[in-house]
Parts: structure tokens; C-alpha cells; sequence
């Protein structure tokens, strides 16, 4: 990403009240679909621990969802929801303007 774009999308979550870790943390989730917080922390390159404030404040927003793994009752879910995906969908508009 060049030192412009980077510039552009700070802009852009500023704008929608997200920090640059929850707008990556919301990208994955995009990606990825529905990951557990190992598979986060891994991609983010932190631990699980320190993510969970994050995940927080994320859900808090309704911007994912955390849910139960159906046969691991103990591997928590999370899954962007439809509000995410708007949210990513306006920080990239302010990034394009």
C-alpha cells in the first residue's frame, strides 16, 4: 500500500470511528468468512488475548458476531455482519474519493 493510500484509508476510519487493527480485523472477517480468535490472532500476528478487547468493542458495535463452533463449544466464531460489511464498504468509498 503506498504511504497515499495508507494516508487515504486512516481518513476513511477515522471518518467511521474505527482504528486501522479493527478496520484489518474487519477485513479478515470478510475474508475469511467465519474464523476463530486463533485464526485471527495469527493473521493479525498478536495474540489471542489481546485481541479480545478488540472483539469487544467490535461486537458492541454490531459489526460481528461471535457464535459457538457447533462440535468445540470451546472455539468461538466470529463473522462479520451485514453492518461490517458497509462499514468496510464506506471506509474503501472514502478511500477512492
Amino acid at each position: 500500500m503506498s504511504p497515499s493510500a495508507l494516508i487515504q484509508t486512516l481518513k476513511g476510519c477515522k471518518k467511521q470511528n474505527l482504528t486501522l487493527d479493527q478496520y484489518a480485523m474487519l477485513l479478515i472477517l470478510d475474508d475469511l468468512q467465519d474464523v476463530d480468535c486463533t485464526a485471527l490472532s495469527a493473521a493479525l500476528a498478536c495474540t489471542s488475548a489481546s485481541i479480545t478487547g478488540r472483539i469487544d468493542r467490535l461486537e458492541t458495535r454490531g459489526l460481528l458476531t461471535r457464535s459457538f463452533h457447533k462440535e468445540d463449544r470451546r472455539q468461538i466464531r466470529l463473522c462479520i455482519t451485514p453492518l461490517g460489511k458497509q462499514l468496510l464498504g464506506l471506509v474503501e468509498t472514502e478511500t477512492t474519493l
